[in-house]
């Protein structure tokens, strides 16, 4: 089992990443995600981390993103639980 996750880790991870690499075409690209898979992709890719939503937790995210423009033009609030809410001014 053990050789099994080494290979996945050193391998054929690494080689599936190069070859998204090679496929990209836009090497600065926006991803809108709900959840940490935008910032997996950046890494893999090995892109810089330009998601306005990385380490962000919405709590509607089909609200959120369907008026994606207001939202963003907000202002981030951080509360005591770690998380962050928007409150528009």
């Amino acid at each position: 089992m053990r050789e099994i996750l080494l290979l996945e880790k050193y391998i054929l991870h690494p080689m599936w990443c190069y070859k998204q690499r090679k496929r990209l075409r836009n090497f600065n690209p926006t991803i809108i995600s709900n959840n940490c898979t935008a910032g997996f992709i950046y890494h893999d890719l090995g892109l810089k981390f330009l998601s306005p939503t990385i380490n962000l937790t919405v709590k509607d995210f089909p609200l959120f993103i369907s008026h994606l423009e207001h939202y963003l033009s907000c202002e981030l609030i951080e509360i005591s639980r770690g998380g962050v809410h928007l409150r528009a001014d």
